[in-house]
């Protein structure tokens, strides 16, 4: 069986993805946190999907879906694990709530090592293997490397990835298991209208001028964000490239994030601000 296991398959990145690699005869495990959502995607997607339910924070339900694929993939094993679930938590660090910061690293984080541990014996991290080993895609962004004013929670949880990604390859090279990022930018997805919805605009903090213009901010993300199927498309040449770059931006402008990510940090901080006071005089009213 040609197979995958992605997280996070109900909307954006997870659902082209799924929708992507199925047309290409792939056969796709996909989790999703909801039974309706499940029932959804599989009547959606018909044979050659199967929906896992499962909370990337609960352990029990993930190794009980590793079992269940464990049980269908008999001594084959999964061509990639690509760990795509995620959630963005925003708010300047002096004032995010605590919880919120935890959640944000539980999910991205501690999650993404929760089913990285269950499924790499079905990649072929064990002692003696019956198939040839697959890979580890793990969907960072670019904020796992460019840090921007107000996405401190996020953006930990993605360098946090960045690292741990790192470490798994090299750990994992005995056992032939690849382990790479893919760093989009803004991605056509539902999660910036929910975004828009979030009420919280730190009253009463010296943050509160600024960030009460974050609806124009996520605008403006909206209209230089790319399709998922771009994402999806990369993730394919990468599961098939027998070694394909450790890490690959993927952007609207990508020669623009290329430059901030080489410019010493002094020049990125200026450049950034003055975008943030551009968006807003550009958006006069609030």
């Amino acid at each position: 069986m040609n197979a995958v296991m992605i997280t996070g398959v109900s909307t954006g990145i997870g659902l082209a993805t799924t929708k992507y690699l199925k047309e290409l005869g792939y056969h796709v495990f996909g989790s999703v946190r909801k039974s309706e959502d499940a029932a959804r995607l599989e009547k959606e997607m018909g044979t050659g999907f199967t929906s896992l339910i499962f909370d990337v924070r609960d352990r029990g339900a993930i190794d009980r879906a590793a079992e269940k694929v464990q049980a269908m993939m008999g001594k084959q094993y999964l061509r990639a694990l690509i760990n795509n679930s995620g959630i963005a938590v925003s708010g300047p660090l002096q004032h995010i709530s605590i919880d919120k910061f935890r959640e944000q690293q539980e999910v991205n984080v501690i999650g993404l090592l929760q089913v990285t541990q269950a499924f790499l014996p079905l990649l072929g991290a064990v002692k003696d293997p019956t198939d040839k080993p697959g890979k580890i895609i793990n969907i960072s962004s670019v904020g796992g490397r460019l840090s921007r004013p107000f996405y401190g929670p996020y953006n930990a949880s993605k360098h946090a990835v960045e690292g741990m990604t790192g470490s798994l390859r090299r750990e994992l090279l005995d056992f032939g298991i690849d382990a790479i990022v893919i760093e989009p930018g803004a991605i056509e997805s539902e999660m910036y209208e929910k975004a828009k919805h979030d009420e919280d605009t730190f009253e009463g903090t010296i943050y509160h001028d600024l960030y009460r213009h974050k609806n124009k901010f996520i605008q403006f993300s909206q209209k230089i964000s790319i399709p998922a199927e771009q994402v999806a498309r990369l993730i394919h040449n990468s599961i098939e490239m027998n070694k394909p770059k450790t890490r690959q931006v993927i952007v609207a402008k990508k020669w623009y994030i290329e430059l901030l990510l080489r410019l010493p940090d002094r020049i990125v901080d200026r450049l950034i601000t003055n975008q943030m006071k551009g968006i807003v005089r550009n958006h006069p009213k609030s």
